[in-house]
C-alpha cells in the first residue's frame, strides 16, 4: 500500500507513476472532497478503470481527517476490503 501526493487536484501523475498505477490491482480514489477533487474524478476513472471514489468519512481531506482524529489505517483497510468484497 502506498500513497501518492500530487499537489493540487488537476495535477497528473509523470511517466512512470502512470505505468504503475496501471498494474495496481487496486486505486482508492481521495482527492479533496471538493467541486476540484469531484470534477478530476471523471479524468481518473477513465484513465484507471481499477479506480474506486473512496472519499474520506469527514473533513476535506485525508490531511485534514488525521488532524481531526480519523483512523486513516482503518479507512485504508475498509477500501481495500470494500474492493476485494465487491469484486469490482
Amino acid at each position: 500500500c502506498c500513497c501518492v501526493a500530487l499537489g493540487g487536484a488537476q495535477k497528473r501523475p509523470d511517466h512512470n507513476l502512470h505505468h504503475k498505477l496501471l498494474k495496481m490491482p487496486r486505486l482508492l480514489f481521495a482527492l479533496d472532497f471538493d467541486e476540484a477533487g469531484k470534477n478530476e474524478y471523471k479524468f481518473w476513472k477513465k484513465v484507471y478503470p481499477n479506480l474506486k471514489a473512496w472519499p474520506i468519512p469527514r473533513e476535506k481531506s485525508p490531511g485534514d481527517a488525521f488532524i481531526a482524529g480519523v483512523d486513516l489505517r482503518q479507512w485504508i483497510i475498509q477500501g481495500l476490503e470494500h474492493r476485494k468484497i465487491s469484486n469490482i
